[in-house]
């Protein structure tokens, strides 16, 4: 039966549903679940017993009793306890996860599709093994090489995180895929690649990139999905990263690059750093912290908020001083406040960014600052004063107002009034 369900609803449906669903949220629902270390523990529904042995893991999405043996996802778990078939079950979560199901019979397209997308999966994995050697080997990686070396990064940690170089010459890597076996079609489905002429694809293939350092990207599962590129020469014409165009595989807004690394000391953490580039993200790493992630850009999205929120309700944002990197502090507040996620704020000094700040200062120091990370609304004011005329009324006045409709946006009651009667100084 379940087999039937499952080629009505498409996989990809599926795991659109279980992406947008938070099991500790759904069972919490059913049974009450008591937090203990990075998961959380109740008494099995499924059999009778005394003492707690079933398991719900927020980073697996995934729950197991001990005792009995049953266990699954959010979809799997709606099913036995309410007894209901599959198609049900997963029709419940969508509703609650405002999916849309559009039920459809197996058929040899869908099949073809899920092909291709193994093949490009392949393709990412191939390329990213391949941009790597170049940066170990390759006598015109030097560039790259150097550039590691200023950064701090060794080779041992540019194999760790498989960063790649492309070169500055495409026909070098469109030879290696060729030898390989892929297509002109298949390189741009990749995003790797572009059509030279949108209306005429004899008009051949051009690379995306060229010269620049190559991070790869990784979903859930550790699939190589994309790639974010960085220059390696200042270039104001073009972006610092340049990350791979939205495909079948790769949507920016929903994914952070190095949660496939982060994803278990962030709960074991119980909360996370988020930083504005992937340099920062790896040498955190590299130094130890690794419940460190980071959006590919500065834009915080709902489904980026959704998937932090399977491993922490508590988020710890270290953006850049400057005026943009305030602007995305606020922003990303907004879009955490909003999914019930507690914000705190590191100040970094100006000029500074974590990979810089712990190459002059040392791991110690950016720890330091770590500890001294401040709830949003203390760090919001402490820089709103700052930079505003508070003898102004207007000035006064427009900040009172904006502090004003980021607190009605906190969800808690009891920690809305007190910030607001923290604000109120500002008013009067």
């Amino acid at each position: 039966m379940q087999n039937y369900a499952v080629a009505l609803i498409p996989e990809e449906t599926i795991q659109s549903i279980l992406a947008q669903t938070d099991i500790v949220d759904v069972i919490s629902g059913y049974i009450p679940l008591k937090s203990a270390g990075g998961t959380f523990k109740a008494n099995c529904p499924f059999h009778n017993e005394k003492t707690p042995s079933f398991n719900v893991n927020p980073g697996k999405q995934f729950f197991y009793c001990f005792g009995c043996g049953e266990g699954g996802s959010a979809i799997t778990f709606v099913q036995k306890y309410e007894n209901m078939p599959f198609v049900d079950a997963v029709k419940k979560l969508a509703k609650a996860a405002g999916v849309t199901i559009t039920a459809a019979e197996y058929n040899p397209e869908e099949e073809r599709q899920r092909r291709s997308k193994s093949r490009l999966v392949q393709l990412h994995n191939d390329s990213a093994a391949y941009f790597h050697q170049l940066v170990r080997k390759s006598p015109d990686a030097q560039i790259a090489r150097d550039y590691l070396k200023k950064r701090g990064f060794s080779l041992e940690s540019a194999e760790r995180w498989l960063i790649g170089w492309m070169p500055d010459n495409p026909a070098v890597y469109l030879k290696w895929a060729k030898e390989k076996g892929y297509s002109g079609r298949e390189l741009c489905d990749s995003g790797i690649c572009n059509l030279k002429d949108a209306q005429n694809p004899r008009a051949g293939i051009y690379v995306n990139w060229r010269n620049r350092l190559l991070f790869p990207i990784h979903n859930d599962y550790g699939d190589i999905i994309g790639f974010s590129a960085r220059q390696l020469i200042n270039d104001p014409k073009t972006g610092k990263y340049i990350n791979t165009r939205e495909t079948q595989l790769f949507d920016k807004s929903r994914i952070f690059f190095g949660l496939n690394k982060a994803r278990r000391p962030i709960s074991k953490e119980k909360y996370a750093i988020l930083c504005e580039g992937q340099i920062d993200v790896i040498s955190l790493h590299e130094q130890g912290i690794q419940n460190v992630v980071a959006a590919l850009g500065t834009g915080t999205t709902a489904h980026h908020a959704r998937l932090l929120k399977r491993y922490t309700k508590d988020a710890v944002l270290c953006y850049d001083s400057d005026a943009a990197g305030h602007k995305a502090t606020t922003r990303a507040f907004k879009v955490f406040v909003t999914e019930g996620i507690n914000v705190r704020c590191v100040t970094m000094p100006e000029g500074e960014d974590p990979d810089s700040y712990i190459l002059g200062n040392g791991v110690e120091a950016f720890k330091k600052l770590l500890d001294d990370a401040e709830e949003f609304f203390d760090y919001k004011l402490k820089h709103a004063t700052a930079t505003t005329d508070l003898n102004s009324i207007k000035d006064r006045s427009a900040l009172a107002s904006d502090l004003s409709e980021l607190a009605q946006m906190v969800q808690d009651k009891v920690a809305q009034e007190m910030i607001i009667s923290k604000l109120l100084p500002i008013s009067a």
